[in-house]
């Protein structure tokens, strides 16, 4: 069989470390559809909790994430916030109560690219 061989590059991180190449590392998940909890602090939207403990960054990576839904529901789009090397909270960019969200089987689908030594 061929050998592969995949490289990945990363320019820049959010807080500007960076490591050796053969350290850089992208990690992806999904979460559950009945994660999410209602904000105090951004009226009006939910949020859920995602961990990358798992990923074993060092740094804050870089994290993209989006949701979508089982349903014919739509489910809106996430911003990140609070973001470390093992966890960030993604919130809904428009108004959805946490069981709405629940309802629609709204899950987050995320990856992370940072360094893991």
């Amino acid at each position: 069989a061929p050998a592969m061989q995949s490289e990945l590059k990363i320019l820049n991180t959010p807080d500007g470390s960076t490591g050796p190449a053969p350290c850089a590392l992208t990690c992806s998940g999904v979460t559950s559809y009945n994660s999410w909890d209602d904000s105090t602090v951004f009226p009006g939207k939910a949020f859920t909790s995602v961990s990358m403990s798992g990923c074993g960054f060092v740094s804050t990576p870089t994290v993209t994430a989006t949701s979508e839904g089982d349903t014919d529901n739509w489910c809106p789009a996430v911003t990140n916030r609070y973001i470390d090397k093992s966890h960030f909270y993604p919130y809904t960019t428009e108004n959805i109560s946490a069981r709405e969200a629940e309802i629609y089987k709204c899950r987050v689908h995320w990856v992370a690219t940072g360094f893991v030594c």
